[in-house]
């Protein structure tokens, strides 16, 4: 009987570890290494490093990266791996376009395929706008603590010396019957867009069942009295894209007038 128990014991431990074994060798090893280095005589920057399989098995990382040149500007590069990531190609330039900055790349496998695409931004002239919204609870101390509380206004920053400093044009609001309790009061998430007459045009989220809309001819010092749009959309934003010169601006939204559900 003693016999017994001290060989069940013994196999008890040998079992044991075999477990602590096998757990052990399934535990996943890591190897680090660099993909692109920061060098005067390379790229001083490296940012947004975007990788994806290749159908051959190979890895493909794309970045945005800047070189020590003077004014700095961002290109978007590559490099590629034969043997899981321990070694990379040298860098190819994939976007470098004249006075422009380029970043976030996206890429898209579609079997031997690969698009990439990035952000292109001009570099910048004239007056610069971009679209702000702001709870002025918020500015009283008091934050809503939910967003069926908010009551926002909206509105352009402006710049005129390439984005060093800003400076708020006018205001935009509209007192709106909201279509559901936790839907904002106001107006919010403004899409911007300047269409080839030169005007500035803003379509709003609201808490009705359509955007509304206006129209700055001063760039966003002052607007027309915000109106309800053809666009179909309830506590949801919308997007709009500039043709470059074109009268035509395609947008895209929540098509839905008392919810978020239907993406048009």
């Amino acid at each position: 009987m003693r016999f017994d128990s001290i060989m069940w014991r013994m196999a008890v431990a040998t079992l044991a570890l075999l477990s602590s074994v096998a757990a052990f060798a399934e535990q996943p090893m890591f190897e680090t290494g660099t993909l692109s280095v920061s060098a005067p005589q390379g790229f001083v920057l490296n940012v947004c490093p975007l990788t994806a399989r290749l159908s051959s098995g190979r890895l493909l990382c794309a970045f945005s990266a800047e070189t020590a040149a003077n004014p700095p500007k961002l290109k978007v590069a590559a490099r590629v791996t034969y043997d899981g990531g321990k070694s990379w190609s040298q860098a190819a330039i994939l976007f470098d376009h004249p006075k422009t900055e380029e970043a976030d790349p996206n890429l898209l496998v579609d079997g031997d395929r690969v698009p990439i695409f990035s952000t292109t931004v001009p570099e910048p002239t004239g007056t610069l706008v971009i679209g702000y919204a702001w709870d002025p609870w918020a500015e009283r101390g008091t934050p809503p603590a939910s967003e069926g509380e908010m009551d926002i206004k909206l509105g352009l920053l402006r710049s005129v010396d390439r984005g060093k400093t800003w400076s708020p044009g006018g205001d935009l609001y509209a007192e709106i019957p909201k279509a559901s309790p936790h839907s904002v009061s106001g107006l919010d998430e403004p899409a911007t867009v300047v269409p080839a007459d030169g005007r500035v045009m803003s379509l709003m989220r609201t808490s009705g069942s359509k955007l509304r809309q206006s129209w700055s001819s001063d760039g966003g010092q002052s607007w027309e009295p915000p109106q309800a749009s053809v666009v179909t959309a309830h506590n949801s934003r919308a997007a709009l894209w500039e043709l470059g010169g074109s009268s035509e601006v395609p947008a895209a939204w929540d098509n839905f007038p008392a919810g978020r559900r239907t993406f048009q």
